[in-house]
Parts: C-alpha cells; structure tokens; sequence
C-alpha cells in the first residue's frame, strides 16, 4: 500500500451535536474525568498544524476481506469529517521490500498512539498476534479493541475451549476491556447493510475522539486529588488498622442501629466488597472528626484508579471533596440557593482545567454504569444548610443512586459524613423508605462507621511514629494516665498531633490546666504558629486574630475555601480596616510579603492550583468557636454552627480572662430576647458555664422541650410563650420565676430553689403535684 492510500485522514468533533449511543471507557489517567466527545460530518478542509494520531491496524491475514472493507468504510467516513486532528493508519502491508519484519512491526508498534485489534477467532488462533502485537498494546496501555468477525460469546467460547493454553490469559485480559461494537452489540461483519456499517464506523470514531480526549490529560490532576492533605497520617499503619462497624437502617424511626450479628470489618476490605456487589448502590463511610474518612476515601480511590489502569471495564473514580465546591449559587436576581451536584461537578472539572468536559457527561457516564462518584463531606455542606436545604442536597445525592435493568448492576454512589449530621439527613428524609423507586432500597446501602482504634493499635502506630521503644512507652504510659488523652488517641489524626505535641503537652499537664479539646487545639497551633516565629513577618498574635476573622467571614459565607486573589483581597481589606493592623504592617511596601506570610506560615493549605483553606475543618471550628465567644451577638444572627464549634466555645470559656468573661456575659444577657429557639439553648449552656448571677432575664417564643437548665443563679426569669415540655432543671437557684403561655408539663426539678412563681396560667400544670420533682 503507498502513502497516498494511506494518507492522512482527519475529523473535527462538534460539541452541540448528540452524543453517540455507544460509550465506551478505554484509557485514561486523570481522576477528572473527560466525557465523550461528538463528531459531525463536514466538507474537508485543509489543516497544517495539527497533531497527528498514529493508528496501529492489528488483523489477521485470515480477514483480509473483512479488514479491507472495515477500512473502505472508514476512510469514507473519515473523508466526510471536518478537520481536527491527522489520524494516520499504518497495517503491515506497508512494510518495504527487503526491510526487516519483526524490527519494521516494533517499532511501529512503539510509535503507535493506539493499535486497532480487528478481533475474531483467526485473530486469536494467530501466534505473533497474541505474543507480541496484543501483549505489547495491552501492556502499554494502547489497545482499541474492535470486533470485526463473529461475536463476543463466540470469542470467549473459543477462548474456553480451543485457544492454547499459553495465550489464555492474555486472550481474558482483553476479553475484559470493552470492546467497541454497533449499538446493537453486532460485531462489524453482522451490520446487515450500508447504512449500518457507516453507523458502526460513524460511533467508532466518536469513541476515537473521546479516548483521545481521555488520554490526553495528565496523572497531575488524580494525585491532587486523592493526595492527603495532612501529612500527619501514617499510611501503613493507617490503611493497617482502618476498622468499621455495619450500621443498619431501622425504617421505622430511620436511626442508625449497631447490627450486631456483623463482625467488625476493615474499611477498605469492605469497601471493594460493596464495590464488586452489584446489587448494592451505596456506601456511607461515617465518623467524628479525625477518624480518617478521607483518607480512606482516598486511598480507596487511587487504589480504584490503578485497577482501572490495568482493567478499562471497571468504573473510575471520579472524587468530589465538597469542600472545594460551594455551599450557595448565587442568581441573576441575587438570590442564594442551595448548589446542584451538576454545578458541584462543573465546579471540580474546572478546578481541574478540564474544560472540554461538562458534568452532564460526566453524571451520564456514571448512570452508564463507567464512573462511581464519590462525595467525600457531606456534613461540609449540611452545617451550611437549614432541614430544608439538608433534606434537598442530600436527596439530589440519592437521586444518583439507580438500579440498572439491562445490566442487573446499581449505579454506585460513596459519600462520607460525621455521624450526627447524617442520622439528621435520615430522619429528615423519606427516600430510604421508598421501596419502589428505581429498584432501590436502604437494603442496597451500607453504612459503615469507622471504629476508634484499641489499645493496641494505638501503641503499634506510635511505634511506627517514633524511632525508639523507650520514647514509645513513655507515650504510651502518657497517654494512658490521661483520660481525655486517652479518648482523643483513638482517632488517627489526633493521634499523629499528640505524637508530635508530647513536649508541649507535658507542659501543659504540668501547668494543671484542665486538657480537654480547646485546650488541646489552643496547644497545637500555638506550636505550629511558633515554628520560626522569628523568620516570618506577621507576629504570632496577629497570626490568631487573622485566622479567627477568616473562620467566620469563610462560616458566615459558607465557604469552605478562597481563591488567592480573593484571599489576598480579603487579607488587605482586614489589614487597612483594623487600626492596630494597620498601624503595624506597611501595606503599600510590604503587599506581597505579606500575603505570601499569609499562605505559608499559618495553618492554611493550598487545594489546588490556586485555592486555599483551613488545613483541617476542625482547625476552622475551632477559631469559628474563639470569634463567637469574642463576638457573640454578631454571629448569633447567622445560622448555628457546627457541634464541635459548639464545643469547643464551651470549653474555651473556662479558659477566659475576667474582662472577656464580662463581656461574654453582657452580651447574652442584655440581647437574649432576640435570639432563636438554638441561639437561645447555646446562650444558657454558657450561662451556666460562666456561673454568674445574673439579675434579670427574659427568653420568649422558644421551644425548649427536653431541655437541661443547669447551675443558673438568677433573680428574675421571664418565660413568654415557651414550651418547656419534660425540660430539666438542675442546680438552678431562681429567686422569681414568672411564667406566662408556658407549658411546664411534666418537666424534672433536681436540687433546684426556686422561692416564688407567678402569672402561671391555665396552660401550665401545678408543679408541686409532679412526683418527679425531688425539690423545688
């Protein structure tokens, strides 16, 4: 065959044109995955720039016949393409007289961008074939399987039955990619006409393209995206010990019940279990922070990706961290609303410049069957969220989840989230009940809960931390004689920052302040912030006061990350409002070292190319939980924050100088009245942190069912049109308490002194007539 017959012939893909029935995944090396592009036929035009793709024809002698007129119809159809690339075949009919055969057919081989395999049992039975042109495009990564002669059943029959005994696991090998074939699953020999035959070329190209798309982006974007953010982890020991319990779903109250029959799994174990069940659909890996679901997610997904490597018939990996998307789009009419997956996936596709991609391609490949999402931080989004918006995002979630009829498989979903948020997504939401829809049930889930680590695991991984065995019992007997120490090490991740804390920690034990999650917290970043304090320029303390203004302007914009130029002109605006920031750091000189001061010597981390947040959401609660305590009335008109926000707000309190301790009491009891029925119940807990007298306070049109007043001392309490349903009052010293449109109804009094009531209405029972109170 001369050049001009095998000249080269080119195309243009349309990106507006309808998408080819038959998708299939052949290649690729990015976690972002590139969706299938299109192709319209056009008048050829010229093109002088283009790459050329190097097409390798692998056939049987035997099919000569059938090859030929595969490749008439091919460049027939090629010719009709508008142009976008050069596509180039090369056949071994081209090979010169007099030139080498083996040698010729190598280095064609190696030059090749893919190698068409005209599959058919002559294919099989040849010797050079299997040994050396198959071998060689699976190995690389090259095959473009084709079925040319016969059929599927008929090639894996023949494989059982009749190949040699040598080539029987390369042959299963490629009978394990998916092979192109008509969208009637018709091997090219079996179109019955024409018209078929230019339909089978015609979707053969557009699955040309979109490998072409796929291949051509990088393993740069994967490991970003599966890399561990905290270096702190330490994989062997981590992936070594990663346990989980079986939660199920109990339907008639929809709560999360031990199933006790089940033995502990190890995480990952179980995951490729689920993974390889296609009667289940999803998987909710759940956990407290610091107890690794990300990083197991992680490692499950590189491990996904490089069994996809070696197998193109296994779904990819496509990971979705939301804290990288947002919480809110904001419309035309600049109204907020809760993200849609597709804008959350468009959102990671363009972090990860994979722009000739949409995430309608990319939710058709996984309904496909070819892709499994994962969402890693469900409870990222959920604290943002009022019940509504939970119970929206979290369905359009589940709404992913199908069962596939045609290939008896469930589309797969992996998502993970802190226990407590998602049993409240459960409650709220009626899906898992549904019996009927899509084939799918809360039998096809699994809910796994990550298990502390024991004893010994947390002796095993600080061995492997630390060099020597003596500094490991020292630890170890440390730890132990601590009991928040010891509950906190059993999360991987506290774990690895007691490791690197002892010195500190020893200190602060010494000190005799009370070790508990703020004291903690407050230890670890003022070891972190204190690395070479001396080589950076922001001071430590204004270090903390930034930090703590970017937590809440991040929570109240429920925003999980910044871009840099967002950040920096968020930074600069801080910088000049503050009187005492500014007067310090020279702004109009030192702009770009202090930006860069900014992003390296704090506790933030880059996400991607140009992203960056709190290296650990919980390092952002924990500054959320320093400006609420400082700002309290500001920050009680936004929605409530997080539980371990909460918590740690209580525990820092104990820790407060008199004069902020003051003003924390001021502003809760002189705005109490306007604060909602949640704003209300975190105002008193503190209240009875701060054990104060207070004079008067007022709280109305609040739903304080069930509720625990503990250790208030208070001369007037006010109780308008509350509902106090089973509450507990505990330790309460109440000189007046005045009630009106309030329902006490059964509520439990325990060494509480309450020395006068009054306006006690119709609605509110005698409480000297409940036995439960033990005094009153």
């Amino acid at each position: 065959m001369n050049e001009k017959d095998t000249d080269t012939i080119v195309y243009k893909t349309v990106s507006d044109i309808e998408k080819s029935n038959k998708h299939y995944l052949q290649a690729g090396t990015d976690i972002k995955m590139p969706i299938q592009s299109t192709i319209k036929k056009f008048k050829v035009t010229e093109s002088k720039t283009v790459k050329a793709i190097n097409i390798f024809v692998s056939y049987a002698s035997n099919d000569e016949g059938e090859k030929n007129c595969f490749l008439k119809f091919l460049k027939e159809a090629l010719n009709e393409q508008q142009i976008e690339f050069n596509l180039k075949l090369w056949e071994m009919c081209e090979i010169p007289i007099g030139i080498e055969f083996d040698s010729e057919i190598k280095k064609q081989l190696e030059r090749c961008d893919y190698g068409f395999a005209l599959l058919s049992e002559s294919f099989l039975q040849s010797d050079y074939i299997m040994s050396k042109e198959l071998k060689y495009l699976l190995d690389k990564n090259k095959l473009f399987p084709i079925g040319l002669v016969g059929n599927k059943n008929e090639l894996e029959k023949f494989i059982r039955k009749n190949l040699k005994r040598e080539y029987k696991k390369t042959a299963n090998k490629l009978m394990s990619r998916n092979i192109f074939v008509s969208k009637n699953s018709l091997f090219f020999n079996k179109c019955v006409d024409d018209k078929d035959k230019k339909e089978f070329i015609e979707n053969l190209l557009k699955d040309l393209e979109f490998r072409k798309s796929f291949d051509k982006k990088s393993n740069s974007n994967l490991k970003k995206v599966i890399s561990n953010k905290d270096e702190s982890y330490n994989i062997e020991v981590f992936f070594e010990h990663a346990k989980a319990e079986i939660l199920a779903i109990k339907t008639e109250t929809q709560k999360l019940i031990s199933e006790h029959n089940k033995s502990t799994v190890k995480v990952l174990d179980n995951l490729f279990e689920w993974f390889d069940d296609d009667s289940k659909s999803l998987y909710a890996l759940l956990g407290d922070y610091g107890m690794g679901k990300t990083f197991n997610l992680r490692i499950f997904a590189q491990k996904v990706y490089e069994e996809y490597k070696n197998n193109q018939s296994r779904p990819f990996p496509f990971y979705i961290d939301l804290r990288d998307v947002s919480s809110f789009i904001e419309t035309k009419d600049g109204i907020k609303r809760v993200i849609k997956i597709k804008e959350a996936i468009s959102e990671i596709l363009e972090q990860s410049n994979n722009t000739d991609i949409t995430a309608k391609d990319i939710i058709k490949m996984h309904q496909d069957g070819k892709l499994i999402l994962i969402f890693d931080g469900l409870d990222e989004k959920l604290v943002h969220y009022t019940k509504e918006q939970q119970n929206r995002f979290f369905n359009a979630i589940l709404s992913l989840v199908k069962y596939k009829k045609e290939t008896q498989k469930a589309i797969k979903i992996i998502l993970s989230c802190r226990n407590h948020y998602f049993e409240t997504a459960l409650e709220q939401n009626s899906y898992l009940l549904s019996q009927q829809r899509g084939n799918v049930d809360s039998k096809s889930f699994i809910v796994a809960n990550i298990l502390p680590l024991d004893r010994d695991e947390v002796k095993e991984f600080i061995q492997k931390r630390l060099d020597s065995i003596e500094d490991t019992n020292r630890l170890f007997e440390y730890i132990e004689s601590d009991e928040y120490l010891g509950k906190i090490a059993s999360r991987p991740f506290m774990l690895g920052k007691i490791v690197e804390l002892l010195p500190v920690l020893e200190t602060l034990k010494g000190s005799k302040q009370k070790l508990n999650s703020a004291s903690f917290y407050k230890a670890l970043i003022d070891d972190t912030l204190g690395r070479d304090e001396k080589k950076h320029f922001i001071a430590k303390r204004d270090k903390k006061f930034i930090l703590k203004e970017l937590a809440y302007y991040m929570f109240k914009n429920s925003i999980q990350k910044l871009n840099i130029d967002k950040l920096n002109n968020w930074f600069l605006k801080l910088v000049v409002k503050d009187e005492i920031l500014k007067e310090i750091y020279d702004i109009k000189n030192k702009k770009d070292i202090l930006e860069k001061d900014l992003r390296t010597s704090t506790l933030l981390v880059r996400f991607n190319d140009s992203d960056f947040g709190f290296s650990h959401s919980s390092i952002m609660e924990y500054f959320l939980a320093l400006y609420t305590i400082e700002n309290f009335n500001d920050v009680s008109k936004s929605k409530l924050p997080s539980t371990l926000t909460l918590s740690f707000m209580y525990e820092s309190i104990d820790s407060l100088d008199k004069l902020s301790k003051d003003k924390l009491f001021r502003d809760i009891v002189n705005t109490m009245p306007s604060y909602n029925t949640d704003w209300i119940k975190v105002a008193l807990n503190i209240l009875s942190k701060l054990n104060m007298h207070i004079d008067s306070l007022s709280i109305d049109s609040a739903n304080l069912e069930e509720f625990k007043f503990y250790n208030l001392n208070i001369k007037n309490l006010k109780l308008y049109k509350c509902n106090l349903y089973q509450s507990r009052w505990q330790e309460c010293d109440i000189n007046k308490l005045i009630l009106k449109n309030s329902n006490l109804n059964e509520s439990y009094f325990f060494k509480t002194d309450i020395k006068k009531i009054e306006n006690i209405d119709s609605k509110t029972s005698d409480m000297t007539q409940h036995k439960s109170i033990i005094k009153c």
